[in-house]
Formats: structure tokens, sequence, C-alpha cells
């Protein structure tokens, strides 16, 4: 489950800030939180209009590492594709 604040600042720019809980529900050991992830992701348009790049910093909280906070960084290049209509 997660919450998610989306703004866009420009045509070719936007960021998602985002707060996410994972887990398990009615499993071996009932419900249980796996991983807490607290992340903000920056998505621009460069080079091409159909190129995108995002960097996403987070920070997680992993049961397996006693919810201890373990930083992460995520890079994404996003090609989009489309017909134009004449």
């Amino acid at each position: 489950h997660g919450f998610y604040h989306l703004k866009q600042w420009s045509d070719k720019e936007a960021t998602v800030t985002g707060i996410q809980a994972e887990g398990e529900r009615n499993g071996t050991r009932g419900f249980i939180i796996d991983k807490y992830t607290f992340s903000n992701r920056y998505r621009f348009n460069a080079i091409k209009d159909w190129i995108y790049f995002e960097i996403e910093p987070f920070i997680e909280f992993p049961e397996e590492e006693n919810y201890k906070i373990t930083p992460g960084l995520a890079l994404r290049v996003e090609g989009f594709f489309y017909k134009k209509n004449k």
C-alpha cells in the first residue's frame, strides 16, 4: 500500500513523493509489514520529446535488517513512442 503526491512543474518535469508499506496479511505470521519505503522521484524530458529520465533517491526500512535505514538510488530511462495523427 502507498500514498503518493504528484507535482508537475512543467510540460517536461515532475516529481512524485511516495510512502509505501509492503507486507503480508493472513500469512503464516498473520499481518506483518516487511518493508517501509520513502521516496522522491524526479522525472524530466531531455534530448528528444520521447525520452524521459528518472532519478529516485529512497530510504527503505526492511524487516530483515531490523527496520534499520537502508538508503538507495534508482535511475530509469523510458522511451515513449506513439503515432501522430495527421
